[in-house]
């Protein structure tokens, strides 16, 4: 075999043997910061297509779902480009429905791949695709649907804005399109030889309700609504006119100035609502005739509205019920009410501090939850200094409880803070304000660790959920984590216990989802492995002396010599969170390599006669230290010209700046061969490459092990092609 210009280097390690490599071992143990986990997603594979519309223009903006069923899309989903093309990607192995969805206010129709080019608006006769490798050519067309339209009027005959009509049938429905400033209104996407009925969501001082083919009514008569079945065309000059609905208008004395709305419900399924004037007057008006509710309740003011509703209108004048269970009804069936007046009554405030092991907790979220007559739960947020006040509490008995991003939920107790709610204290609240609920939420765990792909880099964007085993969590608890650009990511806010942890890759990634096992992945959430939460950690973890070696496939460091160390670390609790690297020549300080959660590293030293050593210290998730584990060992680069080097055949010396030792020696003819007699535990070749290259034939100690191709389309200078290492030191030959 002919093989051109060969660049020879040959860098041996002389040192004694270190352990093999060996993947870490992961404990599913936890305490203190967290715990270090790797977790390893396959790529999936992916179904792609087009979508055009009847006439062949490409469909943008439309869904396209890959779906388990094919009424149920929630395996993948993606949105139609301009051109029409889509992809899904990320799948697991197996059967999958195809369908795409029209954008919202579109006037095509859903089509589902039935097996061939275009596929059907008959989504019960989709065909299911086997996806065991990327599939691509799931080209579908979506069909032209029909319209509904018409205009909308009040009971005067004008035009009314902003008025919704719904085109409702038993397998399909329109979308949601407010009429215009001339009352004009279309309902769209509309399929053949369905029976629509038109719903009509109005507001502005009108009652909703279903159009009878004349006006809006409250309750639908199946003999008389209207129904429209569509054939080949639209329909189109539809009118509506809206129901003058009824009133109720009135005074509240007690406001003070709070912002305050009334709130209607009731009369036979309508309602409606209005803020109360400056001077405590209001009308909420859109209402069928019939029995109606008044309710009054602070006016939303954010996540930090921290007041109770007022209470239900109780009779003429009087002070509104509290516990909204009143059976004073407003009865508008024959006409409207005026004059309607009620006091607001001035209940107690509840308060008290949340702090966390840092100091005052800002921005936590308090919740006050009635156990018998109070209506639901407050939220209330706290201020700077951790401090929180719910006014308006009604008497009841209440539990409260405090939570945060990155903090456990806690619940208020009287011999001090729970994590428990079963042993959460009754807060009892009567005519009095109560002071002094404090809440301390307990220090935190987490879990800490990285997300790579199939080639071993961190995945950005990855959403890892730790889900508790056993017990709920409510959405205050520990939110899922974003991995970091480099894959890293931290769940905080745990709480002992079991956890399994999952991974779900931002839309449109190749990769799958999964959960952790020992093993790096798993597909199935019963297969996870719970990792297991504990409270204190104090025993350090252990790390292995690392071995060390040549590392190839990277150019060279100016004189430096590229160096692999890999090793071993073990904790039974906490796990590791990251390795330290150290080295040092023979008698010198050490200095910092690099800090890493992975087990190998790699090293440029100067060769030379000096001995060196790498050291690795490991520390856990609760921040204990292991000792130092070193080896030693030197590091030497022999030249083409150095002792140990034995030509055969034909070979020329070449001249090169891009040699680091300034020339190399190149063959021209098969057969010809180098050979390097060492002692050590590992060496590397060094070589050129490029387009008129050609490959070569290694032998170590007499066993052709690899041919290395140094080809290439373009130039490459010092770099290491080839490599080996043994677990102990002794006397080898290469033979190239």
């Amino acid at each position: 075999m002919l093989f051109a210009h060969r660049r020879l280097r040959f860098v041996p390690v002389l040192a004694m043997a270190a352990s093999l490599i060996v993947p870490s071992a992961v404990h599913a143990d936890v305490a203190g910061m967290g715990l270090a986990l790797p977790l390893s997603l396959p790529n999936g594979a992916s179904v792609s297509g087009r979508v055009t519309d009847a006439d062949g223009h490409p469909v943008a903006g439309a869904t396209a779902g890959v779906c388990a069923k094919w009424y149920d899309c929630f395996k993948g989903f993606t949105q139609t480009a301009a051109d029409g093309r889509w992809t899904v990607r990320g799948l697991a192995p197996g059967k999958y429905f195809v369908e795409v969805m029209p954008a919202f206010g579109s006037n095509l129709l859903s089509a589902a791949w039935t097996g061939s080019g275009g596929g059907s608006h008959d989504l019960e006769s989709a065909v299911a695709v086997n996806v065991t490798a990327n599939r691509t050519g799931l080209d579908l067309v979506m069909p032209t649907g029909l319209r509904i339209t018409g205009t909308v009027v009040d009971p005067d005959g004008g035009p009314v804005e902003g008025v919704s009509v719904f085109a409702s049938g038993p397998t399909a429905s329109s979308s949601l399109v407010a009429s215009d400033a001339a009352g004009h209104w279309e309902a769209v996407g509309l399929e053949p030889g369905v029976p629509y009925t038109l719903q009509v969501n109005a507001g502005h001082g009108f009652p909703s309700g279903w159009f009878d083919g004349t006006t809006v009514v409250q309750v639908p008569d199946v003999e008389t609504m209207y129904t429209a079945t569509l054939a080949e065309a639209d329909i189109t000059g539809v009118a509506i006119t809206l129901a003058a609905g009824r009133r109720i208008a009135g005074h509240l004395d007690g406001v003070g100035g709070r912002a305050i709305d009334v709130i209607a419900s009731g009369g036979g399924g309508s309602g409606g609502m209005d803020a109360v004037d400056g001077d405590g007057n209001f009308e909420v008006d859109g209402l069928w005739p019939g029995l109606v509710v008044l309710d009054v309740a602070p006016h939303p003011a954010g996540p930090g509205d921290n007041e109770y509703p007022y209470g239900t209108w109780n009779g003429q004048g009087q002070l509104l019920d509290p516990a909204q269970g009143s059976s004073h009804l407003v009865d508008v069936r024959d006409t409207d009410v005026v004059g309607l007046t009620a006091l607001v009554p001035v209940l107690p405030t509840v308060g008290g501090t949340v702090t966390a092991p840092g100091g005052p907790l800002a921005g936590a979220s308090v919740a006050l939850c009635g156990v018998a007559s109070a209506p639901g739960c407050m939220i209330v947020t706290t201020q700077a200094d951790g401090t929180w006040q719910a006014r308006n509490v009604p008497a009841d008995t209440y539990i409260v409880r405090a939570g945060a991003p990155v903090h456990p939920t806690a619940w208020y107790a009287a011999s001090g803070t729970t994590t428990d709610p079963a042993a959460a204290s009754d807060v009892v609240v009567a005519d009095a304000d109560v002071a002094g609920v404090d809440i301390a939420i307990p220090a935190a765990k987490e879990i800490r660790g990285w997300v790579t792909g199939p080639d071993g880099l961190g995945v950005a964007g990855v959403e890892i959920t730790a889900i508790p085993e056993g017990r709920f969590d409510d959405d205050w608890g520990p939110g899922p984590a974003i991995t970091d650009g480099d894959g890293t990511f931290a769940v905080d806010g745990l709480l002992p216990g079991d956890y399994r942890l999952c991974a779900r890759p931002p839309q449109g990634s190749v990769l799958r989802s999964g959960c952790w096992a020992s093993t790096g992945w798993t597909a199935d959430y019963q297969d996870a492995e719970l990792i297991h939460v504990v409270a204190n950690d104090a025993t350090p973890p252990v790390v292995a002396a690392p071995s060390v070696g040549i590392a190839g496939g990277a150019p060279l460091a100016g004189a430096l010599v590229p160096v692999r160390s890999a090793w071993t670390g073990s904790d039974d609790t906490s796990g590791i969170d990251h390795f330290a690297v150290t080295a040092r020549t023979a008698g010198g300080a050490w200095s910092k390599v690099a800090s890493t959660h992975h087990t190998a590293t790699r090293l440029d030293l100067a060769a030379g006669t000096a001995s060196w050593q790498v050291g690795v210290q490991a520390t856990d998730g609760s921040g204990n230290a292991s000792s130092r584990a070193a080896a030693s060992f030197r590091v030497g680069r022999t030249q083409e010209t150095g002792s140990g080097i034995s030509w055969g055949g034909a070979w020329r010396p070449v001249l090169a700046a891009s040699a680091s030792g300034g020339s190399y020696r190149v063959a021209g003819a098969a057969g010809a061969s180098v050979t390097y007699t060492f002692t050590g535990r590992s060496v590397g070749w060094v070589a050129a490459g490029g387009p008129s290259f050609g490959a070569a034939r290694v032998y170590v100690d007499g066993v052709l092990v690899k041919t290395v191709n140094l080809h290439s389309a373009s130039a490459t200078a010092r770099t290491v092609v080839f490599t080996r290492t043994w677990a102990t030191s002794g006397a080898h030959t290469l033979r190239i």
